[in-house]
């Protein structure tokens, strides 16, 4: 049997942790949550993970500062970022770093999972296209 895809969740609101894991533990994915950006760095450096989601807005290391340190360790993450506080500016700035999608919290909970088995159905894909090109 397939090992479930590994999925890290990094919100400072414990309320939308808990929603955000077990919404996605009952689709059948594995799934840690981090409080913090530290948190989340430490976890990336112990684990292999396919999937971030985080949130924009968090004290001390912001979601965008997360993207860029998940990016730097695990280059082929993918990575959506959930936010309460959506701008065109952030929306652009994470287009850039290479996020694959970047949702409102107020996103419905069936959306949030389509949009995680897309962002994994892509970074899937990239890596099947990487393997035959070497």
């Amino acid at each position: 049997m397939a090992q479930p895809e590994q999925i890290l969740i990094v919100d400072d609101e414990a309320n939308i942790r808990l929603t955000l894991s077990t919404l996605l533990q009952r689709t059948g994915y594995a799934v840690r949550a981090a409080e913090s950006g530290a948190e989340a760095v430490a976890l990336l450096e112990q684990h292999a993970f396919d999937l971030l989601l985080v949130d924009l807005r968090m004290p001390e290391m912001d979601g965008m500062q997360v993207v860029a340190a998940a990016r730097q360790r695990q280059p082929e993450i993918a990575i959506i970022v959930l936010t309460g506080h959506g701008s065109l500016e952030t929306a652009v700035e994470g287009l850039h770093q290479g996020i694959f999608d970047y949702l409102l919290k107020t996103t419905e909970p069936t959306q949030v999972i389509e949009r995680v088995q897309a962002g994994l159905a892509q970074r899937a894909q990239q890596r099947r296209q990487r393997a035959l090109l070497d």
